[in-house]
């Protein structure tokens, strides 16, 4: 990509940080060029010990190397604080793998701000691209597009899109993940009976469980917006595995997942509510 993500630049000195609390975003800048996303990913994760969710690594289109400069959202303050203290300093070796880079705090802070605004430079569909940021769950990386409706709202974007009609643009490619609430619930959704796949998943995204097992082991359980599943076979197939990333299994009552729209990502097969 190029070198447009600069626009998300440091905006405070060492000495501030300390006194933000609302900082959790840093900028890294004269990153070294032989340093990879995946090696970024393990020094961040060393350093950190993966209190980390958010990582902006853009590329230059021509060469696919870095262009010197990398985005990070720390999970809270106190990570972030203390990797603006140590310049990301290795725990184990003690020494700073980033070499002469200058790590200072970001203007855009947060991870559902710092995805909005990455949307609204490049696009909803640059989220597929190289240069996309990469999403992180206590170190490992997840879905990105399973966080957008947890983590960013509409509002997050109009703060960075002033133009109506790129916003009401987006909008509508993202009007899957912002469902306008229904007028009226029903008793059925109330009481878990006589409920069809998408019925069980709104009563899910509305906070009602009813009689719908959450079951993810090994995965983050918050995701409340998607079903996923390893293959479109397993999908298709009433499958009663129930290790797929999202808290809502593929083996629903009642499913009925070929009516559901999908796309595949990261080797999964995810399903639009």
């Amino acid at each position: 990509m190029p070198r447009r993500g600069a626009g998300r630049s440091e905006a405070r000195s060492d000495e501030d940080l300390e006194i933000d609390s609302a900082i959790t975003s840093l900028v890294i800048r004269r990153l070294p060029q032989h340093i990879t996303i995946d090696k970024l990913v393990e020094i961040l994760r060393d350093s950190s010990d993966g209190r980390f969710d958010f990582v902006h690594f853009p590329r230059d289109q021509q060469t696919g190397l870095n262009v010197a400069l990398a985005f990070v959202n720390f999970v809270d303050h106190e990570a972030a604080a203390n990797a603006l203290r140590t310049q990301l300093m290795s725990r184990r070796s003690g020494r700073r793998p980033l070499g002469p880079a200058r790590i200072r705090p970001g203007t855009v802070q947060g991870l559902g701000p710092n995805l909005a605004y990455f949307i609204s430079r490049f696009g909803l569909d640059a989220l597929e691209g190289p240069s996309a940021p990469l999403i992180f769950d206590r170190g490992q990386r997840v879905p990105t597009l399973l966080t957008l409706r947890k983590h960013m709202t509409l509002d997050m974007l109009r703060e960075h899109i002033r133009d109506p009609v790129v916003m009401a643009t987006i909008g509508n490619q993202l009007s899957w993940m912002f469902p306008k609430p229904p007028s009226s619930p029903t008793a059925a959704c109330a009481s878990g009976e006589g409920m069809t796949t998408m019925s069980h998943v709104q009563a899910l995204l509305e906070g009602n469980r009813s009689d719908v097992s959450i079951v993810s082991p090994g995965e983050p359980s918050n995701w409340d917006a998607l079903v996923s599943s390893s293959s479109p076979a397993e999908d298709l197939g009433g499958s009663s595995n129930q290790s797929e990333i999202g808290s809502v299994p593929a083996s629903l009552p009642d499913a009925a997942l070929e009516d559901l729209p999908r796309y595949r990502e990261g080797g999964k097969t995810v399903f639009q509510l």
